[in-house]
């Protein structure tokens, strides 16, 4: 299960994502009798609003 919170001081703000469940080991299997994880940080900077413009694309020219 994944949801977004506020981020905790040690990962960037705004929004972080956060992951309960059992942590997969390096190869991708997963130990069904490890224990879960409670708050697991996956991902940090997630923003608010989302920029539908990506510097690439409105920087380029429209006249072809």
């Amino acid at each position: 299960m994944y949801d977004v919170r506020p981020s905790t001081r040690d990962w960037l703000a705004p929004n972080s994502v956060y992951r309960f469940g059992r942590v997969p080991r390096s190869d991708g299997s997963i130990d069904p009798c490890s224990n879960p994880v409670a708050s697991d940080t996956l991902v940090d900077a997630i923003a608010e609003q989302i920029d539908n413009c990506s510097h690439l694309h409105c920087s380029r020219s429209t006249d072809g």
